[in-house]
């Protein structure tokens, strides 16, 4: 008995929380729309509303080079190191993507196959190449 009751409140209150999910809401109703050029006090029905106006966004300088053919990049931070094995940082894989090239690479329509890069060819064990 005590179970049942315990499944029939469960689905009470699912059923209840998903109703309420599902209920519209009531967009606030605009009375009165005025545009603030600066700080302003209004008075409606016996409450006093501060108004401040909206700040224009501030715009960015556009950066303009006096070479065109110059690339300026910005970035945050500079490489700790430049040990492929011990990078884990964006700044130092740029670097080390365009120092070092791999043995092997992915196949770029297949994932899980490797195209040779430096190698001659994908080691495996078929080729002799890979040992057991």
């Amino acid at each position: 008995m005590r179970n049942k009751l315990f499944l029939v409140f469960s689905l009470v209150i699912v059923a209840s929380m998903i109703l309420s999910a599902c209920a519209t809401p009531t967009p606030a109703t605009i009375v009165e729309t005025k545009e603030v050029i600066k700080t302003v006090e209004v008075v409606k029905e016996g409450e006093t509303i501060v108004v401040t106006a909206t700040p224009e966004p501030v715009v960015a300088k556009e950066f303009n080079s006096p070479d065109p053919n110059t690339l300026v990049w910005a970035t945050f931070g500079e490489a700790e190191t430049l040990d492929p094995a011990l990078d884990y940082e964006t700044a130092g894989g740029n670097i080390l993507a365009n120092v070092y090239e791999s043995l092997v690479v992915y196949n770029r329509e297949k994932a899980s196959e490797f195209v040779p890069a430096l190698a001659m060819e994908v080691p495996t064990a078929e080729n002799g190449l890979v040992t057991n």
